[in-house]
């Protein structure tokens, strides 16, 4: 593998452990034992998708993970001002 690649993968093992990424390492384990003892390999799809999301910390959300924007309005933020412009009326033929 390519020196890069192997970093980038040390750098995302090594990052915090959640309640779900554990969750998809051990439903991963699972699924990759059960299409072993069931030569499904359907299940063993699943079990990579799930292996390689818990090993690289993504989810089918993308790296951000759906991580919620702060978007509040801060201090220091201007204040725009709209003007209101009237329609002209419609003039009936």
């Amino acid at each position: 593998m390519h020196k890069r690649t192997l970093q980038w993968f040390r750098e995302r093992l090594g990052q915090a452990w959640t309640f779900m990424r554990c969750f998809r390492l051990a439903l991963g384990c699972y699924l990759a034992y059960e299409s072993i003892v069931s030569h499904e390999l359907m299940l063993a799809f699943f079990s990579v998708f799930f292996l390689y999301q818990a090993i690289s910390a993504s989810s089918c959300c993308g790296l951000t993970q759906a991580a919620p924007v702060d978007n509040r309005w801060t201090e220091g933020d201007d204040v725009i001002e709209y003007e209101e412009v009237g329609a002209k009326p419609i003039s009936k033929k």
